[in-house]
C-alpha cells in the first residue's frame, strides 16, 4: 500500500512547536510599541531598493495601527496580519508606498523565520522528553517509503527520522557545497539540489523501495532555500550519522554564520543570505518559507513558482491512503487539491486525526465504502493506538503532565526572547 502523511501544526505541538495562537502572541509580544517604534524609525531612513527606487516613510504609521489592531484582538492571528499587508501592497497604486509595505513585510517575515528557529533551540528539551510518545512513528512508516507532505516549517519530522534511523529523501538529484565564509573554502555545508522547473516525480530522486521517508515541505522550511536566481532549490543535507542536535546546528550555521564579505563587510540581506559558490562567485540563498494568506494562487492550473503544488498533486494521484494529522483545513490551495485527488483517484482513502473532530466537510461527498475515516485525538495517542489497537491510559497521563507544563514554558520563552 502506498501511504502518505499530510502534517499540520498539530503534529509538532507535543514535540515543542507552538500552535497558531501561541505563535501569534509571541510575534506581537516581540513587536511591542517601543520596539516597533525603533524599527519604524530605522526602516524609514533606509534605502532598501536603492536611491533610484525610494520608499515612502509616511506609509509606516498605517502598519503601526495594523499591529495595534492585531495586538488587541486575541481572535486574530499572524497569518491574517501578513495577509492584510499583502493586500495593502496589491491595492496601493503609489510605487513608493507599495515598496514601503513590501520592505516592512520582508522584515516581519525575517522575524518569524528567526522565531521558528528559536522554538527549536529553546524547546529542544521538550522534543527530547516527548519523543518517547512518538516511538510508534517508526512502525507507522512500515517497510515501504512513506510520502510525508508537511505544511510546517520545522525540522521535527527530520528529528524523528534521525532518532529512528529512518532514511530521508528530499528528492534532490544533485548536490553542491557552499562555504561558510567566502575566504575559507575548507569549512563547507553540503546541500541537495533540484531545478525548480523540473520538480516532477519521474525526474526526482525519491525512495522507491524499502523503509524511508520522502519529504516535501509544501510551505518551505528552515532547511530549504532557493538560489541561482530562484531557479534551484537547495536542502541542507541530512547525514545518516546525524543526531537531531547535529542537524539543527548545521541549519543554524547556514542561517546565522554563512556570509559573503567584501572589504570586511558582510553582504547579508535579511532572509536573503549572500554566500560564495565554489568558484568564489556570490550567490543568494533565500528561505522558501511561505506565510500569510496568499501562499499560492486559488486556481489549480500549473504556473511558475507553484511547482510544489504540481508535485503535491502527482503524489496524491498515486497514493492508496493519506493520513492527515493536525491540519485545520484553512489553506484553500491544499483543500482544493485534496478534494480533486479524491475525485480522480478512486483508490485513495483518507484518515483524519484531529483532537477536535475526526471529520471534515471537505470529504463528505466521499464518505462511503470506508474511504473517509477519522480519530478524535492528538498525534501521540493516534500513533500509540495505531500500533497497539488500544488506548494506553498511563502513557496519556504522563503526556498530559508535559502538556500542562507548556504554558509555563511558553511564558518563559516569551519573556526571555520576545518581550525583552
Amino acid at each position: 500500500m502506498r501511504k502518505g502523511l499530510l502534517l499540520g501544526a498539530g503534529f509538532s505541538y507535543d514535540l515543542g512547536m507552538p500552535l497558531v495562537k501561541t505563535l501569534t502572541k509571541d510575534f506581537f509580544s516581540f513587536f511591542s510599541k517601543k520596539r516597533l517604534k525603533s524599527f519604524i524609525d530605522l526602516w524609514s531612513k533606509n534605502e532598501p531598493y536603492g536611491v533610484d527606487d525610494p520608499i515612502e516613510p509616511m506609509a509606516f504609521p498605517i502598519l503601526v495601527r495594523l499591529v495595534e489592531k492585531y495586538r488587541r484582538d486575541p481572535e486574530l492571528n499572524y497569518e491574517g496580519f501578513l495577509k492584510e499587508i499583502e493586500e495593502l501592497i496589491k491595492n496601493t497604486t503609489d510605487r513608493a508606498t507599495a515598496r514601503s509595505y513590501q520592505y516592512a513585510l520582508s522584515k516581519f517575515e525575517d522575524v518569524l523565520t528567526e522565531m521558528f528557529y528559536i522554538y527549536h533551540e529553546h524547546n529542544f528539551h521538550i522534543y527530547e522528553n516527548c519523543k518517547q510518545f512518538y516511538k510508534e512513528f517508526d512502525k507507522f512508516i512500515g517497510d515501504e517509503p512513506l510520502w510525508i507532505m508537511t505544511l510546517n516549517h520545522d525540522l521535527l519530522i527530520e528529528f524523528l527520522c534521525l532518532d529512528s534511523g529512518i532514511p530521508i529523501k528530499f528528492g534532490a538529484v544533485s548536490s553542491t557545497d557552499f562555504p561558510i565564509f567566502n575566504d575559507d573554502f575548507a569549512n563547507l555545508v553540503e546541500f541537495g539540489v533540484n531545478d525548480r522547473a523540473n520538480l516532477k516525480l519521474d525526474s526526482m530522486d525519491y525512495l522507491k523501495f524499502g523503509k524511508g521517508a520522502n519529504i516535501l515541505k509544501l510551505h518551505g522550511a528552515l532547511n530549504e532555500y532557493t538560489y541561482d536566481g530562484n531557479k534551484k532549490t537547495a536542502y541542507v543535507n541530512v547525514n545518516e550519522t546525524d543526531k537531531p542536535m547535529d542537524y539543527l546546528k548545521r541549519v543554524s550555521k547556514v542561517m546565522h554564520k554563512m556570509e559573503y564579505k567584501i572589504n570586511g563587510n558582510s553582504m547579508r540581506f535579511g532572509k536573503d543570505i549572500a554566500v560564495s559558490d565554489m568558484n568564489g562567485e556570490m550567490q543568494f540563498l533565500s528561505h522558501t518559507i511561505k506565510t500569510g494568506g496568499n501562499k499560492f494562487s486559488k486556481t489549480i492550473n500549473p504556473k511558475s513558482g507553484e511547482e510544489k503544488m504540481v508535485l503535491f498533486e502527482q503524489i496524491l494521484d498515486m497514493l492508496d491512503e493519506i493520513t492527515i494529522v493536525g491540519y485545520s483545513f484553512c489553506d484553500y490551495h491544499i483543500d482544493t487539491r485534496l478534494y480533486n485527488a479524491m475525485l480522480k483517484n478512486e483508490n485513495l482513502k483518507v484518515w483524519i486525526i484531529d483532537p477536535l473532530s475526526g471529520k471534515n466537510e471537505l470529504f463528505v461527498p466521499f464518505d462511503y465504502s470506508l474511504r473517509v475515516r477519522g480519530m478524535q485525538c492528538c498525534t501521540p495517542e493516534w500513533l500509540n493506538y495505531f500500533t497497539n489497537k488500544n488506548w494506553d491510559i498511563e502513557n496519556m497521563k504522563i503526556l498530559n503532565l508535559y502538556r500542562n507544563q507548556r504554558s509555563k514554558n511558553d511564558e518563559k520563552l516569551r519573556n526571555e526572547f520576545f518581550k525583552r
